[in-house]
């Protein structure tokens, strides 16, 4: 039998395929093909001839796989020769694919070969249908790169779970196709500790259809680091409300998620160093509530914690009145600043006992006024300086009369053997009489700063003409310090309301100072001048000079600073310069250093005019 007759015959046979061919042909964007078993074109429809520019005549008895609608590509030749090869055996094939039918004329077609079986349940034709998707593939593809512009991975899958879509972020990170992260292949990139909840949470959500996220890390393909992600998936519905699909995005939240780590690490520290006890801590607000406090803070206070949880521990009634200057003082910088120096007070607990504290404030939030609180319990280390100075007091007391009974004597002394011109044994005395007139003045200094302590330094003030006062001092000062030349520069034309003895301590203090320290050089200078409603005393050394570790403290009790390298030449108990502070501050002045190691200090005293009446 000719090849031709066969052909027209099969044609025959496949009329009533497509009797509703006019339907098919101007209904829709759809093609179809009726091919024999090995591929030669038996019917094609209008869509077909209109997209290719042929006639029925043109395509009837070729092969599909040799038309050029796919030429312009091998990738797409291998595939439709794939794809026929399958049909072939007797399969159904459902593929997209890019066709060509016409030069610079692309389509994308979703598209499916199907054999139709005879009576005798044997592959007779194969058929080919496709669908035109190029305008929804175009819509997608617009789609996608809107999505893979966004700095976010982006997802999709289907209702069942399966992963169909991941951005270009996705592949950016982990470095993975959407084809190696498919179904469940994306959880291979999830950190092995976090891939079994990772997955029980995704799969949870499928099961009740609700909206959810998950958290976890996500492997760099570059870098191989792990890093935090937040999930967020939501269901995609229908108009009926059936799911449809899921849609999700991956953000990284790596250094949220750190910050968070360190927060409940520094939690945790707080909570273990508030729950030791070792120095009362307390949450209160600016208004006198203490909101939550720890063991030792409630035991300050004399309250217990149902107390408290009642709003019935208040901090500001077990404070004494005249505490409440210093915390109305503290709250204002607290506001400004968010912290406040720490300051001593007092709480008066429910039962009458008196207990010292220092207090530190730190602000946590401005609008309610609440702020953490630490308090160190000092009633014992005041008590111990306390019973300090009172010894010191005592101890001074009982020195300066038997000090007082030997300058006596020894001056006494001198008076008879000056009479007698025995010289080596009155230098002798004169020594002596030095050493007593030093220790004296160091059981001076012992008792003021007793009396400072105590709040029993008194004051007796005067009209004072400052100037006439420098000048006596100094001369009477200028034969102890034979060393040095004592230089005074200017004058003074200002009273001042003060305590004649306080302000001669003072200049002698700063003077007598400038030259034990500036053993190497032979002047001290001293400034004087005035200005607005000030007069200005510097005293200049050209000495040892001060660290800048020490200046700072160097008018505390007791500190006598390091200076330089010959700081074991020098001695002293370090009470002068503290003195000095607390008699100018109570005269409302002020005292400044200026030093440099290795070339001197400057200090500066300001003091107010008297006011004229």
């Amino acid at each position: 039998m000719s090849q031709e007759p066969q052909i027209d015959n099969i044609s025959a046979r496949v009329k009533h395929i497509v009797r509703y061919r006019e339907v098919v042909n101007y209904g829709t964007r759809f093609g179809l093909i009726v091919m024999t078993r090995d591929g030669r074109i038996l019917e094609v429809n209008h869509t077909i001839l209109e997209d290719t520019g042929m006639s029925l005549n043109d395509l009837v008895g070729k092969y599909v796989v040799e038309r050029p609608w796919w030429s312009y590509s091998l990738e797409t030749q291998r595939q439709i020769r794939e794809v026929m090869k399958r049909a072939m055996r007797g399969e159904t094939v459902r593929f997209d694919i890019r066709v060509c039918p016409r030069p610079t004329f692309y389509r994308d077609i979703d598209a499916t070969i199907m054999p139709f079986l005879d009576s005798t349940s044997q592959g007779e034709y194969l058929i080919w249908t496709g669908f035109d998707v190029t305008e929804r593939k175009r819509l997608e593809d617009e789609k996608h790169f809107l999505i893979d512009a966004i700095p976010t991975i982006i997802w999709t899958a289907r209702p069942d779970g399966y992963i169909d879509y991941l951005n270009k972020q996705w592949s950016n990170y982990t470095l993975a196709s959407i084809e190696q992260s498919s179904g469940d292949d994306w959880s291979k990139y999830v950190h092995p500790d976090d891939r079994q909840k990772a997955l029980a949470t995704w799969y949870g959500m499928i099961r009740t259809g609700e909206p959810g996220e998950n958290e976890y890390r996500l492997r760099n393909g570059a870098t191989g680091e792990y890093r935090w992600f937040l999930v967020h998936t939501t269901p995609i519905r229908d108009a009926q409300g059936n799911i449809v699909g899921w849609c999700g995005t991956s953000a990284d939240n790596h250094d949220k998620k750190m910050v968070e780590v360190a927060l409940r690490v520094r939690e945790l520290q707080f909570r273990t160093l508030f729950d030791a006890n070792i120095i009362g801590i307390g949450i209160t607000d600016i208004y006198g509530r203490v909101w939550e406090a720890n063991d030792t803070y409630l035991q300050m206070l004399g309250g217990t914690r149902e107390d408290m949880n009642r709003g019935e521990v208040r901090w500001d009634q077990l404070t004494p009145p005249e505490y409440l200057e210093r915390d109305e003082k503290a709250i204002q910088e607290l506001l400004e600043s968010g912290t406040c120096q720490p300051y001593e007070k007092e709480y008066q607990r429910p039962d009458g006992k008196r207990i010292l504290v220092v207090v530190g404030i730190a602000l946590l939030d401005k609008e309610s006024g609440k702020a953490i609180c630490f308090f160190v319990d000092i009633t014992a280390r005041k008590e111990l300086e306390k019973r300090k100075d009172e010894f010191i007091s005592l101890a001074s007391h009982e020195l300066k009369t038997p000090i007082t009974s030997l300058k006596m004597l020894i001056q006494f002394l001198r008076r008879r053997v000056q009479k007698e011109g025995d010289k080596r044994t009155n230098y002798a005395l004169m020594r002596m009489e030095l050493q007593v007139d030093a220790l004296k003045r160091l059981i001076d200094d012992l008792l003021n700063v007793s009396k400072i302590q105590m709040g029993l330094f008194s004051y007796e003030d005067e009209i004072l003409d400052p100037d006439k006062v420098l000048h006596e001092t100094i001369e009477v000062l200028q034969p102890t310090l034979a060393d040095h030349v004592l230089i005074l520069h200017g004058h003074l034309h200002h009273a001042l309301v003060c305590d004649q003895q306080r302000f001669n301590q003072v200049v002698t203090n700063l003077v007598t100072n400038a030259a034990k320290y500036s053993p190497e050089a032979h002047e001290v200078d001293i400034f004087l001048s005035e200005s607005e409603q000030w007069i200005c005393i510097k005293v200049c050394d050209h000495g040892v000079g001060i660290p800048a570790s020490q200046r700072e403290k160097i008018f505390e009790r007791f500190n006598r600073g390091a200076y330089g390298t010959s700081e074991k030449a020098f001695s002293g108990l370090g009470m002068g310069l503290y003195i000095t502070y607390e008699i100018i501050t109570h005269y409302h002045g002020s005292i400044t250093v200026e030093s440099e190691e290795g070339k001197g200090s400057i200090f500066t005293v300001y003091l107010p005019f008297a006011q004229q009446t």
